[in-house]
């Protein structure tokens, strides 16, 4: 996992969706983060009221809506739980492969 690389691939695709929103770049970012926080394992258990508390989204409908447009960007993969006991789960999409277009350095002027 290039963190760099997929951290430039994932505000590159989110910038080319134009239905895009803060709450969004918030959740995926949130996401990502405690995806990072366990070492990048395979699949990440999800507490709705910290993801919803870290992401700054503080309507479920908000937070559920997000999420399957998340999924439809293909950013992540949601499993909801349809158990009390046992938590919905995501496993974020490794994007440190993808193609991102190359950043133009900034140009120095001499004086």
């Amino acid at each position: 996992m290039n963190f760099i690389q997929h951290t430039r691939a994932a505000h590159h695709q989110l910038a080319q969706q134009p239905a895009a929103t803060p709450h969004h770049v918030s959740l995926y970012w949130a996401l990502f983060f405690a995806w990072n926080a366990g070492f990048f394992e395979h699949g990440l258990d999800l507490d709705h009221a910290a993801a919803m508390q870290a992401a700054h989204i503080g309507n479920e409908r908000t937070y559920r809506a997000t999420l399957r447009d998340l999924e439809a960007w293909a950013l992540l993969i949601y499993q909801p739980s349809n158990s009390r006991h046992q938590p919905s789960r995501c496993y974020l999409t490794d994007l440190s492969a993808a193609k991102v277009p190359v950043v133009k350095t900034a140009t120095r002027d001499k004086s």
